[in-house]
């Protein structure tokens, strides 16, 4: 789906060339013509791509297939979903029954006007080879999908209608009925869009309430650190669930989607910017930075449109507080291959922390950091520069 139109079920050929740490470039040739992309192996299988080209900014994942031959009564369940554009973002939860029906919710943040608990119906068909299509009534209308099964529990999905590009995913839901029992210990989160990002952590006493964290926050280059917060949230059986956090700058309340008690899928609802993301359970803490060694995948992890910077690098993190490394990006439209990155980090045993890059032509980045696990950290920009919110995955 391209500002020139909607191109159904291309088919490609392509090449790749891959180095030993993990980075590579890939071309893909249609008859829409050639396409260009930088990629790193993440952990799992996974390789994160950025577009390499000089008339826009993409960034996005390949994710390594399980099966090889799927129908209609593939997806079946629980689902829950997120799909965005450049000022638009949407999460909800869809019910497939395996032979073609779907109900559903969603909430949607569209340029600042805020839809709630809507109501979804629709159809889906899915063919032997995992592509499908997915039809969705709501409020507004009918909208058409294609997507693809990665697995029973994930399908990626586009809208083709034209103008309308949002696109996403929908993962199974791991718990047949959800409660407020479900969210409790330490959690991170991240919330990209609109030139805001944000990334914070929080404990949650499993009744309700948020007695303790920290938020970050980057309103397009304004900066607020280290902020303090408390909070309550709510979740109902379905798994939906509200947030309302509070720190010394205001109130952030955001709408929440549960796949089980240790992930969901986020929509700020304040109208104070359109920004999606992620929560998930924090594992392994506390934490020292000798936690933090060997290779790891540098990318988007939520790549923000309005920030049209996207990169795929490959760093080693020392154990120490030192990294080396190379990237490649995509810098709205100047793309730099194969930058050499040096730098530093450093962890507090709650998991937030600081972590500096600077590349080979002396540019200096600062970003804040906060830890999922030793194996994944979340990292919003610290300084003027809004980047969307990258991720560090420990590889192979």
């Amino acid at each position: 789906n391209a500002p020139a139109g909607t191109f159904l079920n291309l088919a490609f050929n392509g090449s790749y060339d891959v180095n030993d740490d993990g980075r590579g470039t890939l071309t893909i040739t249609s008859n829409r013509g050639s396409f260009d992309f930088f990629f790193v192996f993440g952990s799992d299988g996974t390789i994160e791509i950025t577009q390499a080209a000089t008339d826009g900014v993409a960034a996005g994942e390949i994710l390594r297939r399980s099966g090889d031959s799927f129908g209609t009564d593939s997806i079946d369940g629980n689902y829950v979903f997120a799909l965005e554009d450049a000022d638009t973002a949407i999460v909800g939860g869809l019910t497939f029954d395996g032979e073609g029906g779907v109900t559903g919710i969603f909430d949607e943040n569209a340029a600042g006007a805020i839809t709630t608990q809507a109501a979804l119906s629709g159809s889906d068909n899915v063919d032997t080879d995992g592509r499908g299509t997915l039809t969705l009534a709501a409020p507004g209308g009918l909208a058409h999908y294609v997507f693809y099964v990665v697995s029973t529990d994930r399908i990626e999905l586009v809208q083709v209608d034209n103008g309308a590009p949002l696109a996403g995913f929908a993962a199974a839901q791991q718990n047949d009925t959800f409660s407020n029992e479900d969210i409790s210990g330490d959690y991170v989160f991240d919330l990209s869009g609109s030139g805001i990002t944000a990334a914070g952590l929080f404990t949650a006493t499993g009744g309700g309430g948020i007695d303790s964290g920290v938020i970050d926050r980057n309103d397009g280059g304004s900066v607020l650190q280290n902020r303090a917060l408390t909070g309550v949230y709510s979740v109902t059986e379905n798994g939906r669930a509200t947030f309302t956090l509070t720190t010394p700058d205001g109130r952030i309340g955001f709408v929440a989607y549960l796949i089980d008690g240790d992930h969901a899928l986020i929509l700020e609802v304040d109208g104070v910017a359109v920004a999606a993301g992620e929560v998930f359970a924090q594992q392994g803490e506390p934490y020292t930075n000798g936690d933090f060694h060997g290779g790891y995948a540098l990318f988007n992890g939520r790549f923000d449109a309005t920030a049209a910077q996207a990169e795929a690098g490959a760093v080693r993190l020392d154990g120490d507080g030192g990294i080396a490394g190379s990237e490649s990006v995509n810098d709205n439209g100047s793309l730099m291959p194969d930058v050499d990155l040096s730098g530093t980090y450093t962890f507090a045993d709650n998991g937030r922390g600081t972590l500096t890059l600077t590349s080979g032509g002396g540019a200096n980045r600062q970003f804040v950091a906060y830890v999922v696990s030793p194996q994944q950290i979340l990292l919003i920009a610290a300084d003027t520069r809004p980047a969307g919110v990258l991720s560090l995955a420990q590889q192979f």
